[in-house]
């Protein structure tokens, strides 16, 4: 068993990434995925992971995506129906056309439920249809927390999120200054919305849900 803790040191982030946890809570317990074996078929995989963990209450789970399918990680995702949290460490660049229809821009890949994860963490993106992936995957997501590139459209960026459930954002954005929380503040324009700079993360603690 793996325990999963925060990354960040600073306790500010610290308190709002580890709020949902409650102090009768157990610990979680972690899976890590690096990658599928080259010589086993995704429906091999799947089968062998079924197997392995079908006797184990995964609640988070960290996946390095560059080698894997975003079909295969919606499946892992769908057999773990205890995940509270996910960390992915690398994700593909995501085709808008491909994964989204349309017409009602609704995610091709429906999850077979709706699945509990709460508390999501990117730790490298490069556009924002990965974002936009991530949050219609798991629409409870309450704390979402990613590196963005600095050439970033944040205003695009903050709009793909306006009808979600987020509660609390952190963006960790290269060589962050106060230029860029009064932008951020122009764009979200939501009464009682609190915007921190802590060195490179920004906090945004959306008080209320309406953009």
């Amino acid at each position: 068993m793996r325990i999963y803790l925060n990354s960040y040191k600073h306790t500010v982030i610290a308190h709002y990434s580890n709020r949902n946890i409650q102090k009768n809570d157990a610990p979680p317990v972690e899976l890590r995925i690096n990658d599928i074996s080259s010589n086993e078929s995704s429906e091999e995989f799947i089968d062998r992971f079924k197997t392995t963990t079908v006797n184990t209450l995964f609640t988070h789970l960290t996946i390095d995506c560059k080698d894997i399918a975003i079909g295969i990680l919606i499946r892992i995702i769908n057999s773990l129906s205890n995940l509270r949290s996910l960390q992915i460490l690398m994700l593909p660049p995501i085709e808008e056309n491909w994964l989204f229809n349309e017409n009602d821009k609704e995610i091709r890949f429906i999850p077979a439920f709706k699945n509990k994860i709460t508390d999501v963490r990117l730790e490298k993106i490069i556009d924002i249809e990965q974002i936009r992936f991530i949050l219609q995957l798991c629409p409870s997501t309450r704390y979402l927390q990613t590196n963005i590139p600095e050439n970033i459209n944040l205003n695009r960026l903050i709009s793909s999120m306006c009808t979600t459930n987020l509660e609390f954002l952190c963006l960790t954005i290269p060589n962050a200054d106060n230029k860029i929380i009064d932008q951020l503040k122009k764009i979200i324009e939501i009464e009682h919305c609190q915007i921190e700079r802590i060195g490179d993360h920004i906090l945004i603690n959306f008080i209320r849900q309406n953009c």
